[in-house]
């Protein structure tokens, strides 16, 4: 391929990319908005339509809210201070604390298994599927026994008014209500609601896993201080679709939470009644046992009173018995409390801290001791068990138990003690007795051992009865402020996404448009073309969307033809003040952007005028004029040119068109670039301008060839042709350059096939002449009308 007077791609002439603007064209765009005004109704109306399809099929959910009280310790009972120091109450009063049980999952499983939250029953509609719950449900469902290992199925369920037809597990069998109905899940029966409706589309039942379903509770849950700035009072609420599920999953919540912390508060004192009533067991029947053979002693001996010195050695006795049975006691409490402790299972069990143990030091550990077990069990209901505060937990409490274990060892010394002191004083005493008769001592031994474990078991009683008083004392730490209640809807916002609707359907279009704006590498407007070349327009014509043949009525009234006969007149200020203008030459960049086009009609517009005028088709390795024309192309330039005719042979009369005449190419040559640097080609030129006024040059495309160059000394003006939405921007700074270094002459700017895109006219200023036609027209309409309504 040849280049323009030697010039390489790589060149400094060489095409480049126009660089797009850095600010986006404001005026531009409120231009092609207000053109698409059409597109932006039709869009918003589909986007609000969308809106209004979304909000009937989306479930509306409502946020239901109760309030709850947690009270501390001290206002929640009176006698805090003396059960704290019994050992039997917890000492947390950590808000923070009982709003994370609040969303515990061992909680709300509980919650789950109680209202059956894991079974959900649908009812089919004809694009969804919508829950019901409660007294919308036409049927209930009752569990008669769950199965061991329960499985998550679905079935689909279909009612009538003697049955109903269950269909899952690929089988689907018919029952009657209250018939048995076994499940994956579980034994269920069925029984018909009169109160509800029947759906003839049926209805889904969903057997869900318990653990699943209290993890999607929890995440539903919202526990917060209703105050922010502090106090006691908690605020809980979830978003749910029925209304009145959550209501009644937010009220049996707090009914759950209530027994669970009575029931953590009561832990310690009913395992302290268990451990009493053991031991009462055992003693009393001891007790018995020693009465009877004191009794069938006396009997069988005939013994009917003891002397009153033996009765004084007893006394002593009993005394010195009863102190050492008291240290026995103790003794064999911190045995049993030893073993209790070294028998534990896990770091979760407590020490019941009231079975009699007499040192107070001990008790505080005790208590101590407890307390971290509680907080540990706090802990494992929010945290994992690699949470390091847990770890520290259990090692606290292991520690704690040590500690009980040496301090339990070294009481257990000292009882020992004091027990071998209390045995010499009861040897003493023995000796002494053992002077009385026979009879009458062994007499005395059963009674005293029979006084020794009566003293015991009242005292166990005694103890007994102070753990049954502390049951009953215990309260909840809670007061609810206010039941559950609907708040209202919460989501979707109907409001938000109608008005977010409108704006996505305006903006939709308006994106599209900076998008595609941005993305665009045509010539779209004039603007464009101003900023980047020195080269003025002279000519802007019109898109002709229905176009009959290729020659246009420039004569007429109509758009194109004002356009041609406003370039007509453009094309004779690009020369000088007093010049005449003759010939003018016809290029464009690539081929395609109309330059056959513009040079026959405007010869057409020129002849109008009268003036004999001539199109040359010098673009003779594609030539196009005379195929629009259907003008015999056997004789043409490349004949002339090469020598075998005359240029009278090769003239033609344009049939369609007055005092316009045509030399056609003639037979495409192998080496077009050589002839026409023929001096021919000079002659040529030389007798056409003296035989016609103006000579119109249809040349090969400047952007591809070197032909448009060659013949550029013999033409007075050059127009360059660019289609509008095809000639690429790129193109802009080339003629920009031809023009500025004068490889043409007097070069002007046709801006063709200008489409009116909804801007307004803001792409190209050829309003004037539409506007004009378009009054043209309204004044003929009105001239034939108005005679007629005058009439």
């Amino acid at each position: 391929m040849s280049y323009p007077l030697g010039i390489q791609p790589e060149s400094e002439y060489a095409i480049q990319p126009a660089s797009s603007p850095s600010q986006l064209d404001m005026k531009k765009l409120l231009y092609k908005i207000a053109g698409m005004l059409p597109w932006i109704v039709v869009c918003v109306l589909l986007a609000y339509f969308t809106a209004v399809l979304y909000l009937r099929y989306t479930p509306s959910k409502h946020q239901v809210v109760a309030k709850l009280l947690v009270k501390k310790e001290e206002e929640a009972n009176l006698d805090y201070v003396v059960l704290k120091e019994l050992g039997v109450t917890q000492s947390f009063d950590d808000i923070f604390n009982q709003m994370d049980i609040i969303k515990a999952t061992t909680l709300l499983e509980r919650l789950v298994d109680s209202l059956n939250l894991n079974i959900h029953i649908r009812q089919e509609g004809r694009v969804t599927k919508q829950q019901i719950y409660g007294d919308e449900i036409p049927f209930q469902l009752q569990i008669i026994h769950l199965n061991d290992k329960p499985k998550t199925s679905t079935y689909k369920l279909n009612l009538d008014r003697d049955g109903f037809e269950l269909l899952g597990n690929g089988e689907k069998r018919n029952y009657k209500f209250g018939d048995i109905v076994e499940t994956n899940y579980a034994s269920i029966t069925v029984e018909r609601n009169p109160e509800a409706k029947i759906n003839p589309g049926g209805y889904t039942i969903e057997f869900a896993d318990k653990h699943q379903e209290a993890l999607s509770l929890r995440d539903k849950l919202t526990v917060n201080l209703s105050n922010d700035k502090g106090g006691s009072i908690v605020e809980i609420s979830m978003i749910d679709q029925i209304p009145e599920r959550g209501i009644e999953i937010l009220n049996k919540l707090i009914d759950v939470f209530n027994a669970a912390d009575l029931e953590d508060k009561n832990l310690v004192t009913k395992r302290t009644i268990k451990f009493l009533n053991d031991r009462i067991d055992s003693v009393s029947y001891e007790l018995n046992k020693l009465e009877y053979a004191a009794q069938l002693y006396k009997s069988q001996n005939k013994i009917t009173d003891v002397a009153i010195q033996g009765g004084s050695f007893q006394n002593q006795a009993l005394l010195v018995d009863n102190e050492k049975i008291k240290q026995l006691g103790q003794l064999k409490i911190l045995e049993a409390l030893e073993s209790y402790i070294k028998n534990f299972r896990s770091t979760n069990d407590i020490i019941p801290s009231t079975m009699g143990i007499g040192e107070e030091s001990l008790k505080k550990i005790i208590n101590q001791h407890n307390d971290l077990v509680f907080e540990k069990q706090v802990l494992e209901q929010k945290s994992s068990p690699l949470d390091p505060g847990l770890k520290k937990a259990t090692q606290d409490i292991i520690n704690i138990r040590e500690n009980l274990i040496h301090n339990i060892s070294i009481l257990k010394k000292s009882y020992e003690t004091t027990a071998h002191d209390l045995e010499m004083s009861y040897d003493d005493l023995e000796n002494k007795i053992s002077e009385l008769p026979r009879n009458e001592r062994e007499l005395l031994r059963l009674k005293r051992m029979a006084s020794v474990k009566e003293g015991l078991y009242k005292y166990l009683l005694q103890k007994e009865e102070e753990a049954q008083l502390l049951l009953a004392s215990n309260i909840n730490n809670t007061r609810v402020v206010d039941y559950a209640s609907d708040m209202g809807t919460k989501t979707p916002n109907k409001t938000m996404i109608r008005l977010l609707a409108i704006i996505v359907g305006i903006l939709f279009p308006v994106i599209i448009i900076i998008t595609k704006d941005m993305l665009n590498n045509k010539v779209t407007d004039k603007k464009e073309i101003e900023n980047s070349t020195s080269v003025p327009i002279v000519g802007e014509l019109s898109y002709l969307k229905r176009r009959k043949g290729v020659i246009v009525n420039t004569s007429g009234k109509n758009p194109i033809g004002e356009q041609f006969r406003l370039l007509r007149t453009n094309i004779h200020y690009l020369v000088p003040a007093g010049y005449q203008l003759k010939t003018i030459l016809i290029s464009s960049f690539i081929s395609g952007e109309g330059k056959s086009f513009v040079s026959l009609n405007l010869a057409n517009s020129l002849a109008t005028t009268g003036a004999k005028t001539i199109i040359l088709e010098f673009d003779l390795r594609n030539p196009r004029l005379s195929k629009m024309l259907k003008v015999d192309n056997e004789l043409g330039l490349s004949n002339y040119i090469a020598g075998n005719v005359s240029i009278q042979e090769i003239i033609k009369q344009v049939a369609e068109i007055n005092n316009t005449s045509i030399i056609t190419s003639g037979p495409i040559p192998s080496n077009p670039a050589e002839l026409l640097l023929s001096p021919k080609t000079a002659e040529l030129f030389s007798y056409l301008q003296k035989e016609f006024d103006y000579i119109i040059i249809d040349t090969a495309p400047v952007g591809l060839v070197t032909d448009a160059l060659l013949i550029e000394k013999y033409t007075d003006v050059t127009l360059c042709i660019i289609r509008h939405r095809l000639t690429l921007k790129a193109v802009l700074p080339y003629i920009d350059k031809l023009n500025n270094e004068k490889k043409f002459k007097n070069m002007g700017i046709v801006v063709n096939s200008i489409k009116r895109d909804g801007s307004y006219g803001y792409s190209f200023g050829f309003g004037y002449s539409y506007s004009y036609y378009l009054n043209e027209k309204r004044k003929v309409f009105l001239k034939h009308i108005l005679p007629f309504i005058e009439s």
